[in-house]
């Protein structure tokens, strides 16, 4: 409770730094995740076509 209520006073005093900072923490989250899904959907076509070419090699 302390700890939300320092947090609260903390960000209306440095409300600016704290929406450019949360902004930041926004775009590499969205970075981050964008990446994330991309890769798991090559990975997912890379096995999807290495299990395709190991059926054709039997």
């Amino acid at each position: 409770m302390l700890r939300f209520l320092l947090f609260d006073y903390h960000r209306s005093f440095l409300s600016s730094f704290y929406a450019w900072r949360d902004q930041v923490y926004v775009i590499v989250f969205v970075t981050t995740l964008i990446a994330r899904m991309m890769s798991e959907r090559f990975l997912i076509v890379y096995v999807l076509v290495g299990m395709c070419q190991n059926v054709s090699g039997f």
